[in-house]
């Protein structure tokens, strides 16, 4: 497990002092849930605790110098254990958590503490957190175990209920607007709100919007949506004028453009672009919408699958779909 180097973001400050009065007074315990959308950082904060725990040296973070730091840096430290979903599988697994009952039964290396990190920890499958739930049961002594979650809904709430938990959604969109201007000093107001609604309120999902250019995408997105939809261009030439796009990518975005459209809200495209695929509220009302969003997820399962697909057959494939549900519709008023 890579373990994010950077410090606490500015805006998870509250939480990380929380955590410092906590380990300060000796109250910190065995178990944190640390939850959160995903762009806020929590791979970072969970990181960073790990490393502190682990420190030799006093102070509320790590050092960065000692022999743990040192061994966290390489990825070898003896007393911290990553558990996160195997490269061919879909989930954690129960044989995980039972070589993580395993770690926590062996002394310490250094006489300090013993951490293990579950990330993301609603991937456990149901024997997975059964298996966990009896860890927390018995904690073991000078054991930490941090749980990181976007969705602790998902979490069996026994498993919820023995851990303390910390959120890092309290973010403000100014204080998200604020870090995101200081990052990207060049870009315009409204363009960092765009960004900001593009990473899901979310300054990391921000900055990842903008390096995977979904403005510029976008642009070319919307008028090949209303362009099909109304019946002046054919899904074949949609599906080429994207060619360069990934296909995954461009099923994120017509997701949100649906949903956002079917809502009448579409506040992180530009006045014209929002205009004109509000215009398309008309299609979106019917049931050939479903069948839509269905061929979408089937899509991006594709693409995102190990199998050996053309992305342009996907691309095609998607906008078929999106032709076929919109038209029908003007057939049939």
């Amino acid at each position: 497990m890579s373990l994010d180097k950077a410090a606490p973001y500015p805006w998870q400050g509250k939480a990380w002092s929380q955590l410092a009065m906590a380990r300060r007074q000796g109250r910190l315990g065995h178990a944190w849930l640390v939850s959160g959308r995903p762009g806020l950082g929590k791979s970072a904060f969970t990181g960073a605790l790990a490393r502190a725990v682990l420190c030799e040296s006093p102070g509320d973070s790590a050092c960065g110098n000692c022999r743990s730091c040192l061994l966290m840096a390489a990825g070898s430290h003896p007393d911290f254990c990553g558990v996160e979903i195997p490269e061919d599988k879909s989930g954690i697994l129960i044989e995980q958590i039972r070589e993580l009952n395993e770690f926590f039964t062996l002394s310490t290396h250094y006489g300090r503490a013993k951490v293990a990190l579950i990330r993301p920890a609603e991937a456990m499958n149901r024997s997975a957190a059964n298996a966990l739930l009896k860890l927390l049961e018995e904690p073991p002594p000078s054991g930490l175990l941090i749980l990181e979650a976007a969705r602790p809904d998902l979490l069996l709430p026994t498993l919820r209920s023995r851990c303390q938990g910390i959120s890092l959604d309290g973010i403000t969109e100014a204080d998200a607007l604020a870090w995101l201007a200081s990052q990207l000093p060049a870009a315009a107001p409204e363009t960092l709100q765009t960004l900001f609604l593009l990473g899901g309120r979310a300054p990391l999902g921000a900055l990842a919007a903008q390096e995977a250019g979904l403005p510029a995408l976008l642009d070319k997105l919307v008028p090949q949506m209303v362009g099909v939809a109304r019946g002046r261009i054919h899904a074949v030439q949609a599906a080429q004028s994207l060619a360069d796009a990934p296909v995954s990518t461009v099923v994120d975005l017509m997701q949100r453009l649906v949903h956002g459209v079917a809502a009448g809200e579409a506040a992180f495209l530009s006045q014209s672009g929002a205009a004109d695929l509000l215009a398309l509220r008309d299609v979106l009302h019917s049931q050939p919408l479903f069948g839509f969003q269905a061929d979408m997820m089937e899509v991006k399962r594709l693409a995102t699958s190990a199998a050996t697909l053309r992305q342009a057959d996907l691309s095609e494939t998607l906008w078929l779909a999106w032709m076929k549900a919109t038209r029908t519709r003007r057939r049939r008023a």
